[in-house]
């Protein structure tokens, strides 16, 4: 009997038909356990609700007969409420719509800078392929210029080779016209060379003829060692004095140098002029060759056993030839190519 009670009292707290009275005491005594739930939602007057206006702020809680009652008697508050929200609300819409006019004039601003970053990268690209192009330009330039040196480079070692040969010559013939032989001195300071190049001859002298330029020109300077006497030529492409006109005239001048003041003084000068002969045919090459050599002479009332050191302000002594050589055998010769001619000076100053 007791373990049939003790399950009847079970059933009675889980049957679903099981009568029960509401418990918000509205009057229903029996209601179907399954269907209170429905009634306390749907029927039941006492039953505690929130107001509809709970999510704009009114905490009112009663039953249904009490918050009809509320509805009716607090239109104005719930209105304020919604006023209140809908302030806010528009408040917040108006810092959205700030924010998202902030944001747009960034995302201008950023398209700006996106553009500029484009066209700066687009410079940027442009420059680097002017680079990359000057680049290869450059090193087409180095390898042309390699190139050039090591043709340059055999054509000087010619040369050279070239002009020992002559100077060879040279020297045999000054032995062979019975002049004093030509000794140089390693080492010492009496003792240098220049060639002189001189271009575009017959313009020049078109012009001197013309009186639209002067005589006479001058080569630049050389010394004759490394500190040596410092030597300037002078050429009259017209020729000078009683030559005017007939022959190109050439000068030797001892010029004021660096290392004067620690030179023996005075010198005479022993000056050898060559004009060099440009025959295609190395072996019928005939250079002309005139030597002056400078012994006591008379200036301003003056006996000089040479030349002084040079002053600044004094005239220079020139020594050549007037007559070094006719225009007319210049001009016939060999001695005159592609408009240019070469002059070789030859300096000694060891016997002085």
């Amino acid at each position: 009997m007791r373990t049939g009670t003790r399950g009847m009292n079970h059933h009675f707290e889980v049957c679903p038909k099981f009568p029960l009275e509401c418990p918000n005491l509205c009057g229903k005594m029996e209601l179907a356990r399954d269907e209170l739930s429905n009634h306390i939602m749907e029927e039941c007057t006492e039953a505690t609700e929130s107001c509809s206006y709970q999510s704009i702020g009114c905490s009112f809680q009663g039953s249904k007969t009490n918050l009809s009652n509320h509805l009716e008697k607090n239109i104005e508050d719930h209105l304020q409420l919604a006023c209140e929200v809908i302030d806010d609300q528009k408040a917040e819409l108006e810092r959205q719509a700030e924010r998202i006019r902030l944001q747009d004039e960034a995302i201008v601003q950023l398209n700006d800078t996106v553009v500029k970053i484009k066209a700066l990268f687009d410079e940027q690209v442009k420059l680097r392929e002017k680079q990359d192009n000057a680049i290869t330009k450059l090193n087409d330039q180095l390898k042309e210029h390699k190139k050039n040196y090591s043709k340059l480079e055999k054509e000087t070692k010619a040369k050279l080779e070239e002009l020992e040969k002559r100077n060879k010559d040279i020297n045999n013939n000054i032995s062979n016209n019975n002049e004093e032989e030509l000794i140089r001195y390693p080492g010492l300071n009496g003792y240098g060379e220049q060639i002189w190049k001189i271009s575009s001859f017959g313009k020049r002298i078109s012009r001197i003829r013309t009186g639209r330029s002067e005589d006479p020109i001058c080569s630049e300077p050389f010394y004759t060692s490394a500190f040596g006497y410092k030597i300037s030529c002078w050429a009259y492409l017209n020729g000078r004095g009683k030559e005017l006109g007939q022959s190109l005239s050439i000068y030797a001048c001892v010029m004021s140098g660096e290392y004067d003041a620690v030179l023996k003084w005075p010198i005479k000068p022993r000056y050898t002029f060559i004009l060099l002969d440009q025959n295609p045919d190395v072996e019928k090459r005939k250079d002309l060759v005139r030597v002056r050599k400078v012994h006591d002479f008379k200036r301003d009332d003056v006996r000089r056993k040479g030349i002084d050191r040079p002053k600044r302000d004094e005239r220079a002594i020139i020594v050549g030839f007037d007559d070094f050589v006719s225009l007319e055998k210049l001009e016939a010769g060999n001695y005159l190519a592609e408009d240019s001619l070469y002059i070789r000076i030859l300096v000694d100053i060891t016997d002085t």
